[in-house]
């Protein structure tokens, strides 16, 4: 099970344990736009947990009549890229071992789960999911070997560093502690925020700050890193000391809002800085720049800032329809293309077009657009893509499973630009995506676009 998804815990004292469910509910909302196949609140009173989960959008799966009291919330929205999509696979999981709950929300995917649930079922381990999440909770009864309400996060971590390979950002509950991991290499983006002895952690800083707090300080969580609070007190620390970092750097491009700050950088500002570099390196002659929206607006931005070329709304997008990159199935994206974006026709007609997009995976979306765009009577369609070519397939938690369905992969630029039916198409360059970031380059996993491993 491969997933990109976004994650949210807290725990809370006084009175505002009466609203960690509005406020789970609230963050969710805001974590939206990483998972829309079902969406998951788990709350704990300090004596059970209580679990409230569904398929489909944050709004539909929760009733506001829902809202229970408890000092502890995680919270899980979820975007299947391979494997199952239905009630069973909806995060947080919730288990009951010696007597004691537990449960757990994972936004990543670990390298050695299919390894691990292999030798597990040999030695008689039953697994009732095909999530690395439930890999990941096998692991830690099988090590541990106690009730979770005596589970402590430092042992955890040590557990996670010597038994799991890969990405994730971890947040657990039993009924009366929150534990919170992010992985040695920070693959992704986690962060926290202490408001009056309340700790608050999610998938991006936009998120926490949908709930309305006086004062409000967030920063990234440390990769590395664990976090527990119980009413005995707070525990954090590293339980790894791996100094090589691989931030997704499709976090920039597609994943994060573009009002969020990932890996120290406002993901708006990288990607207009993305686009100006797009219009650096493939001049284009051209009447209007038309985003793709809505992630390709900042590019696109950025791309007319540059090229002088106008930026106009050719493209309107209908908010009722999900991001199609991220539905579970190839014929859901195909047929939500055209319910998802509508042409202006009076904007395209008669000009030369650069379409500007954040990416090109498969290319179902683009070519959908092309013809769109050439039907609403534009005179040339130029393909614009504020990132590198997508040429291999991703093992951190992105929907890239084979390179068979990548539109990139093994072709040339004039075979895409066929394939997609547009009069010319561009990339951003690896070299331009090192100039933006200068040193911190480095700290990037690129790997599905360059294929090498960190």
């Amino acid at each position: 099970m491969y997933e990109e998804c976004g994650v949210f815990g807290a725990f809370v004292q006084g009175e505002l344990k009466t609203q960690v469910f509005s406020m789970a509910k609230t963050v969710l909302f805001h974590l939206q736009h990483r998972g829309q196949e079902a969406a998951g609140i788990v709350v704990g009173d300090g004596k059970r947990l209580k679990q409230f989960k569904g398929m489909g959008l944050v709004q539909n799966v929760f009733d506001d009549e829902d809202g229970c009291t408890g000092e502890v919330v995680i919270g899980h929205v979820r975007y299947s890229t391979r494997g199952r999509s239905d009630l069973l696979h909806a995060q947080p999981l919730l288990a009951e071992y010696l007597d004691y709950e537990v449960a757990i929300a994972h936004n990543g995917q670990l390298d050695n789960a299919d390894e691990i649930r292999k030798k597990m079922e040999k030695e008689g381990t039953i697994f009732v999911t095909h999530s690395d999440t439930e890999v990941i909770l096998h692991v830690l009864t099988k090590n541990l070997k106690k009730p979770p309400i005596e589970w402590r996060a430092q042992e955890i971590g040590r557990i996670l560093l010597n038994e799991i390979s890969g990405s994730y950002s971890l947040v657990m509950a039993t009924p009366n502690k929150l534990m919170i991991f992010r992985d040695p290499k920070g693959y992704r983006p986690l962060f926290h925020a202490v408001v009056n002895g309340n700790h608050f952690f999610a998938s991006e800083d936009s998120a926490l700050k949908s709930i309305i707090f006086d004062e409000f300080d967030v920063e990234e969580f440390e990769q590395g890193n664990y976090f527990e609070a119980s009413l005995e007190g707070i525990s954090k620390g590293k339980f790894a000391d791996e100094k090589i970092s691989a931030h997704c750097f499709f976090e920039f491009v597609y994943f994060a809002r573009p009002d969020s700050n990932v890996f120290g950088h406002s993901v708006h500002l990288i990607r207009e800085k993305l686009g100006k570099q797009l219009a650096k390196e493939n001049p284009v002659n051209a009447d209007i720049v038309v985003p793709v929206m809505d992630s390709g607006f900042s590019a696109a931005l950025g791309y007319s800032k540059q090229s002088n070329i106008p930026l106009e709304l050719g493209l309107v997008r209908n908010h009722w329809v999900g991001r199609t990159f991220i539905k579970p199935r190839q014929f859901e994206r195909q047929q939500s293309v055209r319910n998802k974006l509508h042409p202006i026709e009076r904007v395209i007609k008669g000009n030369r077009v650069v379409l500007v997009d954040d990416s090109l995976v498969r290319g179902t979306t683009m070519r959908e657009i092309v013809n769109m765009v050439r039907a609403s009577g534009a005179k040339e369609v130029h393909v614009a893509i504020a990132s590198p070519p997508v040429r291999y397939p991703c093992y951190w938690g992105i929907d890239v499973p084979t390179s068979e369905e990548l539109i990139a992969s093994g072709k040339t630029l004039e075979e895409i630009r066929r394939e997609i039916g547009c009069d010319s198409i561009s990339y951003v360059s690896i070299d331009g995506v090192k100039e933006i970031f200068g040193d911190e380059y480095e700290d990037l996993c690129m790997h599905c676009f360059n294929g090498r491993r960190k």
